[in-house]
C-alpha cells in the first residue's frame, strides 16, 4: 500500500512540476525575446544634434545647410532658430526643409514674431522651436531658411539654427 500511495505521489508531482513549466515557460520566453527587441531598439538611440549659422546678410531672406552624414538615418525631433533682423521687421518667417537626392521630401514652416524683451533700439531679436518627426536618409541635406518683409539695412538678418534628435547607424 505505501508503495502504491508513493507511485500517486510521485505521478502527481510530476504532473504539478509539468504544468509549471507548461505555463510559466511561454511568459518567460516572451519576456527574453522581448529584451532582445527592446535591447536592439535602444542601440538606435544615439543622441545627435547640429547647428547652421546665417550669414549676415542685409537682404530679407537667409538660410543655411546641415548635411546628414553618409552612414546614418537621423531621426528629426526638435528645430531651434534664433535671429536678429532690423528693428522694422516685427514678423519672421522660417522653415525647414529636407532634400533627399536633390528632391524636397519635407518643408515645416514657422512663423514668429519679436520678442519685445530680447529686442534692443536697432534690432529685432526671434527665438522659436518646433517639435517634428521627420527621417533623414543618409547625406540629405536639411536646409533651414528665414526671410523679413522688409530689408535689413542697420541690423542685417543673422542667426542660428539647431536641429536635434537621434541617430541611427546603418551597416
Amino acid at each position: 500500500m505505501r508503495n502504491v500511495s508513493k507511485i500517486v505521489l510521485v505521478a502527481l508531482a510530476a504532473i504539478v512540476l509539468v504544468s509549471g513549466v507548461a505555463v510559466l515557460t511561454p511568459r518567460a520566453v516572451h519576456a527574453v525575446v522581448a529584451t532582445f527587441v527592446r535591447d536592439v531598439d535602444n542601440a538606435a538611440r544615439h543622441p545627435w544634434a547640429s547647428t547652421c549659422g546665417f550669414t549676415a546678410s542685409a537682404s530679407s531672406g537667409n538660410s543655411c545647410d546641415i548635411t546628414v552624414p553618409s552612414n546614418v538615418e537621423v531621426v528629426l525631433q526638435m528645430v531651434d532658430i534664433s535671429a536678429l533682423a532690423d528693428k522694422a521687421n516685427v514678423e519672421l518667417s522660417s522653415y525647414l526643409t529636407l532634400y533627399s537626392g536633390g528632391t524636397e521630401v519635407f518643408l515645416y514652416p514657422i512663423r514668429t514674431t519679436a520678442d519685445p524683451t530680447s529686442s534692443l533700439a536697432t534690432q529685432a531679436a526671434f527665438t522659436l522651436s518646433g517639435l517634428i518627426q521627420v527621417y533623414a536618409d543618409p547625406s540629405s541635406t536639411i536646409t533651414c531658411g528665414m526671410s523679413t518683409k522688409n530689408a535689413n539695412p542697420i541690423t542685417t538678418l543673422q542667426g542660428s539654427c539647431t536641429v536635434s534628435g537621434y541617430m541611427v547607424t546603418l551597416p
